[in-house]
């Protein structure tokens, strides 16, 4: 049989900033070497949390040899039936870091906002006003739960289209922000599975020439 090396790992990283680590049963089973410098020697997080990410294909932040990564994992077996075990997959946070910046920036203007109206509405209420702000609410609400896709169309010529444009930016730049970890995401899949077929054509290759070998004894 074969087997995924460090080598193996470190040839899928080549030309990226991922960084990868096997895992099994809580073990790191071999990684690459973690920003050029470390390999990974046990699981950076505890092993209930990570397979939360396993099972539930989201994203988290850890810290590794005091730096910041984004990670995702894997089960080994949705991208070869041959192997066991999962394969963690890790970013540089600071990659994310001006996104996640501006992204705060903006709630912290829009919670602001919001602040300011409700004081003004304890005095002036009106049709209008509780519409907008039902509006942002649902759409508040819906970027809670995950739909990135949620906007606030809102056209009163007002601060409150201001605002709603502004919270429009911010979700905008979650989306992407998502699209962008989902696109790495699949774009590492891929590349796993063409280096785990080349591993395969060598493995075979291998076993041809010792067993020609063997009938020429």
């Amino acid at each position: 049989g074969y087997f995924i090396s460090e080598e193996f790992l470190n040839t899928i990283k080549k030309n990226t900033q991922i960084d990868l680590a096997i895992v099994g049963n809580g073990i790191i089973m071999g990684s690459s070497k973690w920003a050029d410098k470390h390999f990974m020697t046990e699981l950076p997080l505890p092993y209930l949390s990570y397979q939360r990410i396993l099972e539930q294909s989201v994203f988290a932040n850890i810290r590794f040899m005091g730096q910041s990564y984004l990670i995702t994992a894997k089960k080994m077996k949705a991208l070869d039936p041959s192997f066991s075990g999962s394969i963690l997959m890790a970013l540089p946070a600071e990659r994310f870091s001006d996104i996640e910046t501006n992204i705060l920036k903006n709630m912290a203007r829009i919670f602001l906002c919001l602040s300011i109206i409700a004081i003004i509405i304890v005095f002036f209420i009106s049709d209008s006003l509780l519409k907008s702000i039902k509006i942002l609410n649902t759409v508040s609400t819906g970027l809670t739960k995950g739909h990135l896709n949620t906007r606030a169309n809102i056209k009163s010529g007002d601060e409150f289209q201001l605002l709603a444009e502004n919270f429009n930016a911010m979700a905008e730049e979650i989306e992407s922000k998502n699209n962008e970890l989902q696109q790495l995401n699949l774009s590492l899949e891929n590349r796993i599975v063409q280096e785990l077929e080349k591993s395969r054509g060598k493995d075979k290759l291998i076993k041809l020439q010792s067993r020609h070998a063997a009938m020429g004894e």
